[in-house]
């Protein structure tokens, strides 16, 4: 039902008969303990998107000439490393 647990105090996912399940951030460690093995290779990339707005933010104008001096060099390094 759509509005089966909507007067009550607590959602049940975060209680069990009515009581709130009490914890710390510190037992959430045991499910992320595993080390996860850092990969040093890059990999294969095909395509990149680029957001232009979002490289025009991160790209900072110092230039007259920001265009050819600045954002195209930007693009061009990233589109040479990938086929599209």
């Amino acid at each position: 039902m759509f509005f089966e647990y909507e007067n009550i105090v607590s959602p049940p996912s975060l209680s069990s008969d009515g009581n709130l399940h009490f914890g710390s951030k510190a037992d959430l460690l045991a499910c992320l303990e595993n080390p996860v093995t850092a990969q040093i290779d890059s990999p294969a990339i095909d395509a990149i998107v680029l957001d232009g707005a979002a490289v025009m933010q991160t790209l900072h104008p110092g230039q007259c000439d920001y265009v050819d001096k600045v954002f195209l060099p930007y693009i061009e390094s990233h589109l040479s490393k990938v086929s599209r």
